[in-house]
C-alpha cells in the first residue's frame, strides 16, 4: 500500500484540526460525524429565544434539529473528518422533511438536501481535503480512534497514517 506524502497532505489543514483540538477539546468527538453541543443549559435559553419556544418545547429538540442552526453560539462537535469538512467550507446537509441536519452528507450550499446535486459523503470530501487515500481515511476517521493533536500536526508533516491502530494514541 502507497501511503501519502507531505507534498499530497494538506499540512495546513492538519494543523488547523489541531488547533481546534487544542483550544475548543469540546468541539471534537471522534465518535460522530458533526452534532450540535446542546447540553448547556444557556444554549436552550438561546433556543427559546429565537424561536418563541416554551421550556418544554425547547427540550424536545434534539442535537440534529435545523432549529439548532440558527443558534450562534451553538457550536458543533466533529471528528477529524467532520472538521476537515468543515473547515474546508462544506455544510451539513438536510433530511427530505427539512426538519434534521446530518453531516454524513455534505454540500458547499447551505441547507441543502442530502439528495441534491454536489452533495458528497463526508468522508470522500474530508479525505480529498486533507491529501489523504482511502486506506488511510478509513484509519484516521475511525470513530474509536482516539488522536490527539500533536499525532494530527505529525500527519501534516507526512508521518505515518497507517502505523497507527484506532485504539492507540
Amino acid at each position: 500500500m502507497n501511503e501519502t506524502t507531505v507534498e499530497q497532505r494538506n499540512t495546513k489543514l492538519f494543523n488547523e484540526i489541531a488547533e481546534v483540538m487544542d483550544l475548543k477539546p469540546w468541539s471534537f468527538d471522534q465518535a460522530t460525524w458533526g452534532h450540535f453541543n446542546i447540553h448547556d443549559y444557556n444554549l436552550y435559553e438561546k433556543l427559546m429565544e429565537v424561536h418563541g419556544l416554551s421550556r418544554d418545547d425547547a427540550s424536545q429538540i434534539g442535537e440534529t434539529d435545523v432549529l439548532w442552526m440558527d443558534v450562534k453560539e451553538c457550536g458543533t462537535s466533529m471528528c477529524v473528518a467532520g472538521h476537515a469538512a468543515n473547515l474546508t467550507g462544506w455544510h451539513p446537509t438536510m433530511n427530505r422533511a427539512q426538519t434534521e441536519y446530518e453531516w454524513h452528507d455534505v454540500s458547499k450550499e447551505k441547507g441543502v438536501l442530502r439528495t441534491a446535486d454536489g452533495v458528497l459523503s463526508v468522508e470522500e470530501v474530508a479525505a480529498n481535503e486533507l491529501g489523504i487515500n482511502e486506506e488511510e481515511a478509513q484509519l484516521l476517521f475511525d470513530g474509536s480512534a482516539e488522536w490527539t493533536s500533536d499525532i494530527m500536526r505529525e500527519f501534516g508533516k507526512g508521518e505515518s497514517i497507517m502505523q497507527y491502530s484506532g485504539d492507540d494514541e
